[in-house]
């Protein structure tokens, strides 16, 4: 009786006899009898029937539908990605076929719609105008770099009936559209930045946290790293260790301290003060009296406006160098090693007489002494402010000065004579103060500066016009520039970064500018000046953590380039003709 209400309500709910309607009667299965709630109205649900019940209902047969009809023809025109799918490479109807083939019966299937070729277009038109996604754009899983075809020339139906103003509009709307999509599309597939992490770190205790000092350098000739600490000055090298080269107690007197140091080509180090003292050391003499008290500079002199050295910048033949003030004035110094030879007569002994046929003799002994003298070979006042960087390249005879006054500066000096006052040619306009500065080894008139706090752009200038190549933006304030001698990259290092997403180093590919190195930290940490190894591989940068740490960045490089006449460097046809770069020439 029960089972028979049971099958009446199930009769009553879906308009069908289900046992009625077969030729056999097959076996259902029920759930088994459970009080739920202790009421006693347990629900049997049957877990299988035959499919024969739902066609032979007049009501359940409305809502049959053929395959054909499930299908989007959008989505049938979409062609799958076999990358994607490791290679099983699938139509759409397939699938869909294969989840609904065990609930339909092959039964009589309705004719398929064909939509005209003029009816896609429309619709397609009356998506893009009203908002609707492209199925054929979200639904494309494609790992490959898409062509960059230009889209279809056919004429927008929306085009001809939209007033002209409004129809300009709307077909620059659609290219935009286009390009940016294309844009976004090749930014997702593009590399991701590498990191890295020092291979060493340095204590530097009371290193000073000032963007316009110049407190660590690496020696090209030996190979030693200088830094200095407040009013003290070391040497480090690997053999060694620290070493002494400014006491602390020699500043301390005067109340001065250390602002930048710099090493020559040669054997000298320059110690530049807040006073205006310049003190240039000897390594050998330094690294050979260890023990035997405080190195004793080769040459002290003080720059007549007694302001602050900021900067130095050495010529190649490391005994000409340019230093920058507090004041804007730039100061051009030479430095000149004599020989004086001192003779003296010893009287030998018997061993030696007898060794010179038993004769007594007098024979000199000559001992020579090496003296520096500096002299100033000229002064430049182009800064209303304190100079912030130099950077000299003698294949093009500039030198360029970068000033807390928002200006970079180019001045030509005379090859033949670099004790003539150079020529001002350019003042390049930024919107902060100029410290990092670079000229390119492998195409020496491409020069980049980059922007403070305020700023945070990398320009690229043509140097021997000043044109203005292309603005770069950068996440934070540019505390130094340098250039790779084998490959056509850029590092840069920051200071104030965003706090949210703190960056130390970024190396770039030029001149895409693509993101090969990011080297961000945990927390906000400033990197506050940088110098590079002897076989420009790697690089120390000072941080406001008090801490030198060390990189290593061009590992891979071999050897250095040569001048790289390429055609895209400069990104004008016309400076790269005065260049010397044809059009022909492929860009590496």
């Amino acid at each position: 009786m029960i089972n028979k209400t049971r099958e009446t309500k199930l009769r009553d709910d879906f308009g069908v006899n289900f046992l009625g309607s077969l030729s056999h009667k097959p076996k259902l299965s029920f759930s088994s009898t459970k009080n739920i709630g202790g009421n006693g109205n347990d629900r049997f649900i049957p877990k299988t029937t035959s499919k024969k019940s739902y066609y032979s209902s007049s009501q359940l047969q409305n809502f049959l539908t053929s395959l054909e009809q499930l299908v989007d023809p959008l989505l049938q025109s979409r062609s799958p990605s076999p990358e994607f799918f490791m290679g099983h490479d699938l139509p759409v109807n397939t699938l869909l076929t294969q989840e609904i083939s065990s609930i339909l019966d092959s039964g009589e299937k309705k004719s398929k719609k064909k939509v005209s070729r003029h009816t896609k277009q429309h619709r397609k038109y009356m998506a893009d105008a009203l908002g609707f996604p492209d199925y054929n754009r979200v639904l494309q899983f494609s790992h490959m770099i898409p062509s960059l075809t230009i889209p279809s020339l056919s004429v927008d139906p929306l085009i001809s009936i939209l007033p002209p103003p409004e129809a300009l509009k709307y077909a620059n709307a659609q290219l935009s559209s286009w390009l940016n999509n294309k844009d976004v599309e090749k930014q997702r597939i593009s590399k991701r930045a590498e990191s890295r992490v020092p291979f060493r770190v340095l204590e530097a205790p009371h290193l000073r946290k000032d963007f316009y000092s110049n407190l660590v350098d690496w020696s090209h000739a030996t190979n030693n790293v200088a830094v200095a600490l407040d009013t003290a000055v070391f040497l480090w090298s690997d053999q060694v260790g620290a070493i002494h080269v400014l006491r602390r107690d020699y500043l301390e007197k005067t109340s001065d301290t250390v602002q930048c140091i710099s090493f020559s080509s040669k054997d000298f180090l320059l110690v530049g003060t807040k006073r205006g003292k310049i003190f240039i050391f000897s390594q050998e003499s330094v690294e050979n009296n260890i023990g035997s008290g405080p190195p004793k500079p080769l040459i002290e002199i003080t720059v007549k406006c007694h302001s602050g050295i900021c900067c130095c910048q050495w010529f190649k033949d490391g005994n000409q160098f340019i230093v920058g003030t507090e004041v804007g004035v730039v100061y051009k110094f030479n430095i000149k090693t004599e020989l004086i030879v001192i003779a003296r007569s010893l009287r030998r002994t018997d061993t030696l007489r007898a060794k010179i046929n038993g004769t007594s003799a007098e024979l000199n002994s000559e001992k020579v002494i090496q003296t520096h003298k500096i002299g100033e070979s000229w002064s430049l006042h182009v800064h209303s402010q304190q100079i912030c960087g130099i950077k000299i390249c003698e294949e093009t005879n500039q030198i360029a000065l970068g000033g807390n006054d928002n200006c970079c500066t180019i001045c030509k000096y005379n090859e033949n004579d670099l004790d003539e006052e150079p020529e001002l040619q350019f003042k390049l306009k930024h919107a902060s103060a100029v410290k990092a500065m670079a000229f390119c080894p492998w195409s020496k008139a491409l020069f980049v500066t980059g922007g403070g706090s305020y700023d945070r752009h990398l320009r690229f200038w043509h140097s021997k016009s000043g044109t203005l190549l292309r603005e770069f933006k950068t996440p934070g304030q540019i505390t130094s520039i340098i250039w790779s001698k084998g490959q056509k990259q850029l590092l840069v290092t920051f200071g104030f970064t965003n706090q949210e997403l703190p960056v130390f180093i970024i190396m770039y590919s030029y001149p895409s500018m693509e993101e090969i190195i990011r080297i961000k930290q945990p927390t906000q940490l400033r990197a506050l000046t940088a110098a590079t190894s002897p076989d420009a591989k790697k690089i120390c940068v000072a941080s406001d953590d008090e801490t030198v740490r060390f990189y290593s960045i061009w590992e891979n490089t071999c050897e250095d380039m040569r001048e790289t006449p390429s055609n895209g460097i400069y990104g004008s046809e016309i400076i790269e003709h005065e260049e010397g770069i044809s059009l022909n020439c492929m860009l590496r």
